[in-house]
C-alpha cells in the first residue's frame, strides 16, 4: 500500500518544476491517446520529462490558435492503459468538474491541485459523481465521502493527519500523490519524472454538449415563479431540503462533513 513516503522523491521536483504550483488527474483504463481525443486536444506536441515539458508547454501557449479559453495540458502513458495527466504552473483544469467530466464516466478518477499561493484541493470521482473532496493542508474536514478520511490516514502526509509530521500538511503534496495512487492504482513513477514521454496539447475549455441535460426542462415547461416551482415539489410528494451533517471522531480524528 503507498503511503507519501512512498514519493519522498518529489521533493526535488517541488522545489522546480512544481515550485509555481501544478495540477493532476489520475485517469485509468485510458491512453493518453484516448483522453486527448475526448477532451478535444488540438496541436499535440512530445516533451521528454518534466524538465522539458515547462518549456515545450509555454511555447504551445503562446502558439495556440485554438478560439476562446483554453489549457495546455500533458499525458504520459502507466502501465500500459492508464494516464497521468499533467497541467504546470497551478492550473485548477483537472480539478474542474465540467472540464473534467468526459474523462469521468465508468472510471475511478482522482484530481489534485496546487497554487502557487498554497490554495488546493483533491479531488475523488467514482463513475463521474464527485463523491469527496479535501484541502490537501491545514485541518479543514473532508467535504463528503467519509471514506476518504480513513484512506488519508493509512497514506499520510496531508493536512488533517496530525500524525503526518510536527507540521500538518508538510508532506501533502507526497500524500496527494500516494493517495491517488492508492484510489485508482495509477501510481506517478519517479521515471515519467525524469525521461517519461509527455504528449503536450492544448484543450478547448468550451464545448458543445453532446446531449441535453436531462434535469433541463423544456421551454414551454419551465415554471414562471417560485410558486410554480413549490406546486411541482408538491404534486411530485417532495419536499426541497438542504443539510450539513457533520461526523466527528474520538480523541481529535479528523472528520467527514457531508452535503445533502
Amino acid at each position: 500500500m503507498p503511503t507519501y513516503r512512498d514519493y519522498s522523491w518529489l521533493q526535488p521536483y517541488r522545489d522546480g518544476s512544481l515550485a509555481l504550483g501544478y495540477g493532476v488527474a489520475a485517469v485509468p483504463g485510458r491512453t493518453p491517446a484516448q483522453v486527448l481525443d475526448t477532451l478535444g486536444a488540438a496541436h499535440a506536441t512530445e516533451a521528454i520529462g518534466i524538465a522539458e515539458l515547462s518549456g515545450v508547454a509555454l511555447d504551445l501557449a503562446e502558439q495556440s490558435e485554438v478560439p476562446g479559453p483554453s489549457d495546455v495540458v500533458a499525458v504520459a502513458l502507466v502501465d500500459e492503459e492508464n494516464t497521468f495527466l499533467l497541467q504546470l504552473n497551478g492550473g485548477t483544469f483537472a480539478v474542474t468538474d465540467e472540464l473534467m467530466l468526459p474523462l469521468l464516466p465508468d472510471r475511478e478518477v482522482v484530481s489534485h491541485y496546487l497554487s502557487v499561493n498554497a490554495d488546493s484541493e483533491f479531488v475523488w470521482w467514482p463513475n463521474g459523481e464527485r463523491v469527496a473532496h479535501v484541502e490537501l493542508f491545514g485541518s479543514n474536514p473532508v467535504i463528503g465521502d467519509e471514506r476518504l478520511v480513513d484512506l488519508i490516514l493509512d497514506v499520510g502526509g496531508i493536512g488533517i493527519d496530525d500524525d503526518a509530521s510536527s507540521d500538518p500538511g508538510e508532506h501533502a503534496v507526497e500524500g496527494a500523490f500516494a493517495l491517488a495512487e492508492r484510489i485508482t492504482g495509477v501510481a506517478a513513477p519517479a521515471a515519467v519524472f525524469e525521461a517519461g514521454v509527455f504528449t503536450v496539447a492544448v484543450v478547448p475549455r468550451e464545448r458543445q454538449p453532446t446531449s441535453p441535460d436531462p434535469h433541463t426542462l423544456p421551454e414551454d415547461n419551465k415554471p414562471s415563479s417560485w410558486s410554480a416551482v413549490a406546486h411541482r415539489y408538491w404534486d411530485a410528494d417532495r419536499t426541497p431540503l438542504h443539510a450539513v451533517i457533520t461526523k466527528t471522531r474520538s480523541r481529535g480524528r479528523p472528520g467527514a462533513q457531508l452535503e445533502i
